[in-house]
């Protein structure tokens, strides 16, 4: 939303002829859509830069679970422990670093 409004009020200052242009600065940690999210907000091929992730100082870790229950309700609710349980491991090894 805050990309938007800033893609919006710069558009309106240059139609008004005010001559500002807004400048968006963004840094993330680990994307895997980083020129779609250039693209989206506006930055050009030479002003957007992914580092490899490779070059991480923590290795990131991605973990799938599949839940193969169609309604929406019982599908959160099944989602519920599993969910907790992972993060609760997580946590456990993290404060134990």
């Amino acid at each position: 939303v805050v990309v938007s409004r800033i893609r919006y009020v710069s558009s309106q200052l240059e139609t008004q002829g005010a001559g500002g242009k807004g400048r968006i600065v963004a840094l993330g940690a680990c994307m895997a859509n980083a020129k779609d999210i250039g693209d989206w907000i506006g930055a050009t091929g030479h002003a957007l830069f992914a580092f490899h992730p490779q070059v991480r100082p923590i290795p990131l870790e991605l973990v799938l679970n599949g839940f193969d229950v169609s309604h929406f309700g019982t599908r959160l609710a099944s989602m519920a422990k599993p969910m907790f349980t992972a993060l609760a491991a997580h946590v456990k090894d993290s404060a134990s670093s």
